[in-house]
């Protein structure tokens, strides 16, 4: 497939099951094409492989608990 590496700069995208399978794909190509990606996880954030080569951020959080969901989009962010 063509990917476009600017497609999605300067844009930010929140990828939830970003520890494995289909969520680690969808981060992955979200960075290669420019996104800013917050990888989520409802397990251990230390296991999510996609941050590291693609410069994403990892974050635990069971996005179903409204608590923690709002604990998670009150984290600062970088640019």
């Amino acid at each position: 497939g063509y990917l476009d590496p600017m497609r999605f700069e300067r844009r930010k995208a929140v990828v939830t099951g970003a520890s494995r399978g289909i969520g680690t794909a969808i981060a992955r190509l979200l960075a290669a094409e420019g996104a800013s990606v917050a990888c989520v996880a409802a397990t251990d954030a230390n296991g999510i492989e996609t941050k590291e080569p693609y410069g994403a951020t990892a974050h635990s959080c069971d996005v179903s608990d409204a608590a923690q969901f709002a604990a998670l989009s009150a984290e600062p962010r970088t640019p």
